[in-house]
């Protein structure tokens, strides 16, 4: 109580203080909120491909024709795509192993590598949950693809239909904003 009269005199005696205290936080929300995002775009990657056989080039287009990736480079050295990122000129690693599709096809599974630029961690961890769908969603069609799974039969399997009530474009500028209809 004793810090908010005191606050409250204060700002009795500086009237300066009154659009700071008012005006300043309105004019950020306005001119921030168009500048703040959290959309992903232009993921720099960087590819170390040390198998280069057909599965882990089909793993590579699947990221190249996603929208929000951009390879930028390919190399074989680690140290190259490390030193990269420490130069912060990518923003995420893919690190195919070795014989990668031959233990596909031997063991049934295999591991991937992601390295991610965790300097600011939001977009790491949007980063890292993007790449990993991607990857997710060629292991299915890949499983679907070797045990000779017809298209038709696998697109009608299970299907899923999201809809969002109060912000169907999903656009976060409107997010608290009660549209009248």
């Amino acid at each position: 109580m004793f810090i908010l009269r005191k606050e409250f005199l204060q700002i009795r005696r500086n009237r300066t203080m009154l659009p700071i205290i008012f005006v300043v936080p309105f004019v950020q929300l306005l001119i921030l909120v168009h500048a703040a995002t959290f959309e992903m775009k232009h993921i720099r990657m960087h590819v170390i491909d040390h198998d280069m056989s057909s599965v882990s080039r089909e793993i590579i287009s699947k990221f190249q024709g996603s929208p929000f990736y951009e390879i930028t480079n390919f190399s074989f050295s680690d140290q190259a795509a490390e030193e990269d990122l420490k130069k912060d000129k990518t923003d995420i690693i893919l690190v195919i192993p070795a014989h990668f599709e031959k233990k596909l096809r031997t063991e049934n599974k295999v591991k991937v590598q992601f390295i991610v630029n965790a300097i600011n961690a939001a977009a790491a961890g949007l980063t890292y949950a993007y790449s990993t769908s991607i990857l997710l969603d060629y292991n299915l069609d890949l499983v679907a693809k070797w045990a000779n799974i017809p298209a038709s039969i696998q697109s009608s399997a299970i299907t899923t239909t999201s809809s969002f009530w109060y912000n169907p474009e999903l656009n976060y500028k409107n997010y608290g904003i009660v549209n009248k209809v």
